[in-house]
Parts: structure tokens; sequence; C-alpha cells
């Protein structure tokens, strides 16, 4: 009888691991990842619930040992699975996440941050951040979701942050140097012609100042001259 039963076992626990499995590929095959951790686990939950549901059919006292012995090898086996479908997910999560990123950021902000004067300030860039953020929460979706945001979001806004400083402070002191050499060139003008109207007054003075020969003077100087 007890060779009979462990048989019966023996199948019962080969039906429970093929019941499991098949639900698995069906519900969570890595061609249908990503998908929410909660999506993933409830799969697995499932998948559990009817291997087990093959296994009771054997009609078995669940309290026996060998009954026992098989549900904990179904359990070792079904976790197991369930692991290596968390770091498929995980994988394909980040992959999915990564990608949208990226393509967000390329049709978003990668062309505006790289023509010159598109941004005028730095918290328009913020502003064009936030709008993607929002868009790749709404997009994105499985374990790496939060990660990729931290990492890859975080570190780009960071960086073009920072570049977009350096550009605009740049371009003010282009700005300002361009001022100042305007400023300049107009002092030197200013001071050029002021040269000039310095000069015209001291000529003008210095007529002032010599006293003009009255004309009988002047003419009794030329007849001595001619005598």
């Amino acid at each position: 009888w007890t060779s009979a039963v462990k048989h019966q076992l023996r199948l019962s626990r080969r039906d429970a691991l093929q019941a499991y499995s098949i639900h698995m590929e069906q519900q969570a095959s890595v061609r249908l990842l990503p998908m929410s951790e909660q999506q993933l686990q409830d799969i697995h939950d499932a998948a559990l619930a009817k291997a087990m549901a093959a296994l009771t059919v054997t009609g078995l006292d669940e309290n026996d040992r060998n009954f026992q012995e098989c549900v904990a090898e179904l359990k070792h086996h079904a976790m197991r699975s369930y692991e290596q479908a968390k770091a498929d997910n995980l994988h394909a999560s980040t992959k999915a996440c990564e990608r949208i990123a990226a393509e967000l950021f390329e049709t978003r902000i990668r062309g505006k941050l790289e023509t010159r004067g598109a941004y005028r300030s730095v918290e328009e860039l913020t502003q064009d951040w936030a709008q993607l953020r929002k868009a790749y929460t709404q997009q994105t979706i499985g374990p790496a979701k939060v990660e990729v945001m931290s990492s890859w979001v975080f570190q780009k806004m960071t960086e073009t942050v920072q570049r977009l400083g350096q550009q605009l402070r740049s371009d003010a002191d282009m700005r300002h140097t361009a001022i100042e050499q305007k400023f300049g060139e107009a002092e030197q003008k200013w001071q050029a012609e002021r040269a000039v109207l310095e000069q015209q007054l001291h000529e003008a003075r210095q007529q002032l100042a010599t006293p003009s020969m009255p004309p009988h003077v002047a003419d009794a100087m030329a007849s001595h001259v001619w005598r």
C-alpha cells in the first residue's frame, strides 16, 4: 500500500509541477514581461494554487509525512521558478524603462538643449523635466521603474541643468563683454571728440588773448619800411 501511495504521489507531483509551469508560461513568460511585481506575485500564487489542487486529488491525508514532503518539494520548485521569473521581470523592466526614458529625452529635451538660446532659463528646462517624469511614470512598469528614475532620469537631469547653467553664464559673460567693448569704443570716440573740441577752444582763447593792431599804426609802420 505504501508503495502504491508513493507512486501516486510521484504522479501527482509531476502533474502539480506541470500545472505550475504551464500557468506561469501562459501568464508570465519572458515575452509578456515586464509587469508589475504585484501582478507577477498574483500569477505565482494562482499557479501554486493549481499545483496544490493537483496534489490534493490523491485524497491522501494532508498530515501524512509523504504528502507533506511532496508539498515541500513542490513549493521549493515553485519558489525557484518564481525567483527566476522575478529576475527576468527585473531585467525586462530595466531595459524597457531605460528605453522609454531615453526616447522621452530625445524627443522632448535634447534638441532644445543643443539649440543655443532655446532655453532662456534653468526654470524652463526643469519644467520640461517635470513633464518628462510625468510621461515616464505613465508609460513604465515593473520593479525597475523607481530605480531607473533615480539613476538614469535624475542623473540626466543633473547633467543637463549643470550644462545649461554653464551655457547661460557663458552667454551672459559674452553679452557683458560685448557691452563693455561697445562702451569702450563709445568712450574712445567721445574722448577724441572732446580732444578736438578742447583744441578748438584753446585756439579760440589764444586768438581772443592776442591784442589787435590799430589801422593808423599799421600804416605808419608800413611807410617806415618803404623809406
